[in-house]
């Protein structure tokens, strides 16, 4: 696992006295883990590259005001990832943080509250294809291609059964 490096300018006087992840500014997002299963196979998962850095994550984004949690993941799977499904229940099956730069340049600490979305449908054309790459794995495999510890291990409770 990689430790990401502060310098003091970044973190500041607080430093001293708190973690690099009590110091930044938390931010709240959603995401869907698009999940495919099929009879007599083991499910997989579906992870994308993301638009920057080309680093596998999930489909997320920012919460929408007109839409639950839960329809916002599914509208951000769509749009990123060319899916659509049905999201079971409106509760998330667990959460994940990550460290963001936002446009500005700002960086702040993203909490994400991942919802689990079955694929129903797969679309031929969707709004970001152009710009990431989408690839079904295994979801143990996947826990080994995503930076983030507690996404990984979401991914592998997908592939031991305890999420479905």
């Amino acid at each position: 696992m990689a430790v990401e490096q502060y310098s003091q300018d970044e973190l500041g006087a607080a430093s001293d006295i708190a973690p690099p992840w009590a110091i930044l500014p938390m931010r709240t997002q959603v995401a869907a883990l698009p999940i495919k299963e099929e009879a007599g196979w083991r499910p997989r998962v579906l992870l994308l590259t993301s638009r920057q850095s080309g680093r596998w994550i999930i489909p997320k984004g920012w919460p929408m005001p007109e839409l639950s949690d839960a329809r916002a993941a599914a509208e951000e799977a769509r749009e990123e990832g060319g899916i659509s499904g049905r999201i079971r229940g409106d509760k998330p099956a667990g959460h994940y943080s990550y460290r963001k730069t936002l446009s500005s340049g700002e960086a702040v600490i993203c909490r994400v509250s991942v919802y689990l979305l079955h694929v129903e449908r797969e679309l031929k054309k969707w709004k970001e294809q152009d710009e990431r790459r989408r690839l079904w794995v295994d979801p143990d495999l996947a826990a080994t291609m995503v930076q983030e510890p507690e996404l990984a291990e979401l991914l592998r409770r997908v592939g031991r059964g305890e999420l479905r």
